[in-house]
């Protein structure tokens, strides 16, 4: 049953969809079917990301609101989301808030290091919402905003790798998280999955624990410092992802095998191995010893 003030708008398994009472009802009951057509793929995406665990909250009420200048969506962290767009006709964007908020129950049920809330939580949100609707990265701006200016110390590039802040309203911070999440999983090849897996309090934790190494900042910014020099505009669209960047090394599997042997495992057997990743992370994920310059 709706709340006072909202009207019911079809429910699924782990949903139930309800808009204010102001709102054009018929644009808003399309939004709404719009969401139920889409809202149970999206949960199962996030959902085997965390190794099939179900909050607490289901079924999560969604409540579709009136637009609202402060943000686009907002979530209790149980059961409850807000999707503040009115009634877009903007299906994908009303949809990639539903994952961004959605993503942000999942975290303190799991419990292992991601707070939404945080930089690096917030950096985690935005990065799910894009990558199961990539379209909408260019509507924020937290990646070209630090890649391009001065944080209010006067830094350039400020690195909240190895420090979280206690903000999601830092686009400083929040940018340069969901950056590095990009760099985790297009540069270096790392799955959602094993990247939500990998949960610590930092980034460069979940860095650690990805790789087994330490001070990913600075590869990650190097890397960045190259293609995009201080001195210039990025040119990047909002925060689309610009991951893979190319570089001047060369992965060899003979170096980082001799480095890391896997006992009994032959290569294709490491290299199918759902809890090391795809081939391209298995070499990336000790950089310094497994390339040849």
């Amino acid at each position: 049953m709706a709340d006072s003030g909202f009207i019911d708008a079809g429910s699924t398994t782990h949903f139930s969809f309800e808009f204010d009472d102001t709102l054009d009802a018929p644009a808003a009951k399309t939004l709404a079917n719009a969401l139920v057509a889409t809202c149970e793929r999206d949960y199962d995406a996030i959902a085997s990301w965390f190794d099939g665990l179900m909050p607490g909250g289901v079924p999560f009420k969604v409540q579709i609101g009136p637009k609202s200048e402060e943000h686009g969506g907002s979530n209790d962290q149980i059961s409850n989301i807000t999707i503040d767009y009115g009634a877009t006709a903007d299906f994908s964007l009303a949809r990639e808030v539903l994952v961004a908020e959605l993503i942000e129950i999942f975290m303190p049920a799991q419990n292992k290091g991601w707070q939404a809330g945080q930089s690096h939580g917030e950096g985690l949100s935005q990065a799910a919402g894009f990558a199961i609707y990539p379209e909408q990265a260019t509507g924020l701006d937290g990646v070209k905003v630090w890649l391009g200016a001065r944080d209010i110390s006067g830094i350039i590039r400020p690195n909240f790798v190895d420090n979280t802040d206690d903000s999601d309203k830092n686009k400083f911070s929040y940018g340069c998280a969901l950056l590095f999440i990009y760099y985790l999983h297009s540069q270096l090849g790392f799955s959602m999955r094993a990247i939500v897996q990998a949960a610590d309090k930092t980034l460069e934790g979940v860095y650690t624990n990805l790789t087994q190494d330490h001070d990913g900042f600075s590869s990650f910014s190097a890397l960045l410092l190259a293609r995009f020099p201080l001195s210039a505009a990025s040119g990047l669209q909002g925060s689309e992802n610009p991951f893979p960047l190319s570089s001047a090394t060369v992965l060899s599997a003979k170096q980082f095998l001799a480095r890391h042997p896997r006992g009994e495992q032959t290569l294709r057997q490491v290299i199918a191995s759902r809890n090391i990743g795809d081939f391209r992370a298995l070499l990336n994920s000790d950089r310094p010893v497994s390339r040849v310059v």
